[in-house]
């Protein structure tokens, strides 16, 4: 009888097995699609598995999460000296328009930051003494040319012995000092900005232009439409760029570091990068009342036209001489623990780009740079970094890795 039910129980198993081998396949015919399905999802999860560090991006994905890449740069990073300061320019450049006759500002269409040429009116003043100071000129003149004819009328007569030498000299001297009259007004009206040759009678005016003495921009404006003005107020300031300089402040403890030629990272007042560079090229010898020096530096591209005269600066000063593999701070982004950064490359579904994480030993940050050591052996010289979206990219891809899980479940 034992024997008769050890044979049964394995044979009933058999018969279990077999049908339900059979349900499974009649499933498979009955409902194709859930069966397609189900093994695309497995395809999923093993493809994540596979890149558990790499998301790929179609050309409207990277314009939507704004990333841009980068190459790695090597920068002097860590030895360096921080400092603040203003874009100056030299005393020969900065001009100051004034005018030695007072007055009533009639115009003026300036705007502080206006470009200006030399020679290009800035404003218009109006004042009743110019018209006097015109009339006396015209009228010295044609006394003048009255006071010529008749001294060399006199000198003639000299000459001659026809005229006395009393009367030669009294009309040499009276001509004389006329002219010194006609040049002295000549003068005067140069002054306030009139041409003698082009005074004539009729053309007699109450106004004179205050013209530029430089090419440049106007930094200042002290003056508005009505104003009365006051001899030599300052009415403009104007600034020739073309040599503008960053003029650092360094105290006095670490003046020894600074000599010229070194490289200096420097930023205008609201912007977050050190992008722009300058090299030193004097080193202060005066020590001021707060135990500091000035230190000058040219800017590498004079032509920037966002470095304005006055304008703050912060500035690292580059001490060292070690350069290090550098990329801007946000393309680091920490995950557990670890540093990484994205790298892309050319995916095989083009047009969509493959970004892999990669990690990262993250060193000194200075200057909205930050350094960094591949771990991995990649070759640094060509690949592209993701200097910007690297956050977007890490969400993404973990939010992948989490979907693929789940379907794993």
């Amino acid at each position: 009888m034992k024997a008769t039910q050890f044979l049964i129980y394995p044979l009933l198993l058999l018969i279990l097995a077999s049908s339900c081998g059979e349900n499974i396949k009649q499933n498979e015919k009955d409902h194709p699609e859930q069966h397609e399905s189900e093994a695309h999802d497995h395809s999923e999860v093993e493809h994540v598995e596979e890149n558990p560090t790499q998301v790929e991006l179609t050309p409207e994905q990277e314009k939507l999460a704004e990333i841009k890449v980068s190459p790695i740069q090597s920068r002097v990073l860590g030895d360096v000296l921080r400092v603040n300061g203003i874009i100056d320019v030299p005393p020969d450049n900065l001009v100051s328009i004034s005018t030695s006759y007072g007055g009533k500002i009639k115009s003026t269409e300036m705007l502080e930051g206006s470009k200006v040429k030399k020679g290009q009116v800035l404003a218009v003043i109006e004042n009743p003494d110019f018209i006097l100071i015109q009339q006396q000129y015209l009228e010295a003149k044609s006394q003048l040319e009255f006071l010529k004819a008749e001294f060399e009328r006199k000198e003639l007569l000299y000459k001659e012995e026809v005229a006395s030498q009393k009367s030669y000299q009294a009309a040499k001297a009276e001509y004389q000092s006329q002219a010194v009259r006609v040049n002295a007004l000549a003068e005067q009206l140069k002054l306030i900005g009139y041409v003698p040759s082009q005074i004539r009678l009729g053309n007699i005016k109450s106004t004179v232009p205050i013209r530029s003495t430089i090419d440049g921009f106007v930094k200042s404006i002290n003056v508005n439409v009505g104003k009365s003005i006051q001899p030599m107020e300052v009415l403009f300031e104007l600034v020739d760029p073309r040599h503008q300089h960053v003029e650092l402040t360094v105290y006095q403890q670490d003046a020894n570091k600074i000599q010229p030629g070194q490289k200096v990272l420097f930023s205008i007042s609201g912007e977050n990068k050190m992008e722009r560079t300058a090299t030193v090229y004097l080193v202060g010898k005066a020590i001021d009342e707060e135990k500091s020096i000035k230190i000058h530096a040219h800017p590498d591209d004079e032509d920037d036209s966002a470095l304005r005269a006055g304008a703050y600066v912060q500035a690292l000063i580059e001490t060292g001489s070690t350069s290090v593999p550098s990329v801007p701070d946000q393309a680091v982004v920490e995950f557990e623990e670890q540093h990484y950064v994205f790298i892309r490359s050319n995916s095989t579904q083009k047009p969509k780009s493959n970004y892999k994480m990669v990690p990262v030993k993250k060193g000194v940050s200075e200057g909205g740079f930050t350094e960094i050591h591949l771990i991995d052996k990649i070759g640094s010289d060509s690949i592209q970094v993701v200097s910007e979206g690297a956050y977007s990219l890490l969400g993404k891809l973990k939010n992948t890795e989490e979907e693929g899980e789940g379907h794993a479940h």
